[in-house]
């Protein structure tokens, strides 16, 4: 049994983490993912990950860590963040080994699937033609991750980011599924609005994808179209791509295609998912000035966050859809992070609290009656999630002694949260 002690982020970036001074450790596994099995694609269900540990990981075996999820771009993998330089030259370990070091940002795990697939780009969306990308990485990769590293399994202390098409994965998850991530950061997210890029900017290669009979000889802007038509509208009769495009090769609108696009455009979806963007603890968007396809559609986007009272943070800076990219991590995307995600490394330690005697859960593991102890009732809420992080049961402290059924669940692994506005503490249960 382990207690893990969180608090709230302070308005600080030192933290005063008992560190070693060395490198983080970043490692390649290779994932099975029950999500992407059977698509129409051939796409191996077998992923790579890489999985970045900071500094005083395997040192710290007491300490459990905040987890961001980051999405590459079209065209790209994993590898993207760590030195394949063909379209970005990034070296996000390096960034993190120092600010960490540094005391500059708080340790954290960084993790990042392969999602590119046959058509170049999965979009980060469902579809039985190219896999279940959305629950790739909501279910499949979070469950993983949080099963087998030392993370704090909650939506508080998990993030998500991505570029281009990973900031398009980025907002559209974030705003579906609040209960797994609680800050988001997009970096020059692309399509966020459907009628500004791709019956815009894009309409030209929208219209070439469709009157295309073959991948070879397509641009990149018309390959993400092919991509995106498999995605959001998938028919495994529709030659040679598996999917619908919304217009024809005549550039004529086909409305009922259309809407079905809809049903994936960020833009269309913030009505819709008002309450669950309104939950996120932070919700941060940049994009270059000079990148032509898709900076007037995120200020778009920005703005009608706005006109529906998100909160949320918009920078627009000097440079296009790829330069600066490393520059914006290192001072804006991992600082966001360190900032907005509950982890332990605001100067209270875990030695701060007789965690003892202020909280205890038992008896773990159970079967049957699971019992909450605390000193400090009133204003306590209790939260059960489960491995994959849907949360399964919500209910307030009532004193200082609770009780759960247990029996109403499967057996396997729980997350106990108990939250007030002073701390976080999670506790993993075994249900037998």
């Amino acid at each position: 049994m382990f207690i893990c002690i969180t608090a709230l982020p302070q308005e600080t970036n030192t933290y005063s983490a008992d560190l070693t001074n060395v490198e983080g450790i970043k490692k390649n596994v290779l994932f099975h993912s029950p999500s992407l099995e059977d698509n129409l694609l051939n796409d191996s269900p077998d992923r790579v990950l890489s999985i970045y540990l900071p500094s005083g990981y395997d040192e710290n075996t007491d300490l459990r860590y905040p987890v961001v999820y980051m999405l590459h771009g079209f065209t790209q993998d994993q590898n993207i963040w760590y030195g394949n330089g063909s379209v970005m030259p990034l070296d996000v370990k390096s960034i993190l080994d120092s600010l960490i070091n540094r005391n500059a940002i708080a340790p954290m795990i960084i993790v990042s699937g392969n999602a590119r697939n046959a058509y170049y780009g999965s979009f980060y969306t469902n579809s039985y033609v190219t896999g279940n990308w959305e629950d790739f990485i909501v279910n499949d990769l979070v469950a993983y991750i949080d099963s087998n590293y030392r993370t704090l399994a909650v939506c508080e202390s998990r993030g998500i980011g991505g570029h281009s098409m990973g900031g398009y994965g980025t907002i559209k998850l974030a705003m579906k599924h609040p209960d797994i991530f609680g800050a988001a950061y997009s970096l020059s997210g692309a399509c966020l609005v459907f009628e500004d890029v791709i019956l815009g900017t894009m309409k030209e290669w929208l219209i070439q994808a469709a009157g295309s009979s073959s991948l070879i000889g397509l641009p990149w802007q018309a390959l993400t179209m092919v991509a995106q038509a498999a995605a959001y509208s998938p028919d495994s009769t529709a030659l040679p791509f598996y999917g619908q495009f919304p217009v024809t090769a005549e550039g004529v609108v086909i409305d009922s295609i259309w809407q079905k696009w809809l049903l994936n455009d960020p833009y269309t979806m913030i009505p819709i998912y008002r309450d669950s963007l309104l939950k996120l603890k932070a919700l941060q968007l940049d994009c270059g000035t000079s990148d032509y396809l898709l900076y007037d559609a995120n200020v778009h986007f920005s703005q009608t966050l706005t006109d529906q009272g998100i909160e949320h943070h918009f920078e627009p800076y000097d440079g296009d859809h790829t330069n600066g990219i490393e520059v914006r991590i290192e001072t804006k995307l991992l600082p966001f992070f360190s900032e907005n995600l509950v982890h332990p490394f605001t100067g209270v330690q875990a030695s701060s609290f007789d965690a003892a005697s202020e909280f205890r859960i038992y008896p773990n593991p159970t079967n049957e009656l699971l019992t909450i102890e605390t000193e400090s009732p009133g204003n306590c809420s209790i939260e059960i999630t489960s491995m994959n992080g849907q949360i399964i049961y919500k209910g307030e402290m009532k004193g200082t002694t609770n009780q759960i059924d247990m029996t109403q669940f499967k057996k396997g692994i729980y997350f106990v949260t108990v939250r007030s506005k002073e701390f976080v503490r999670t506790e993993k249960v075994i249900k037998l």
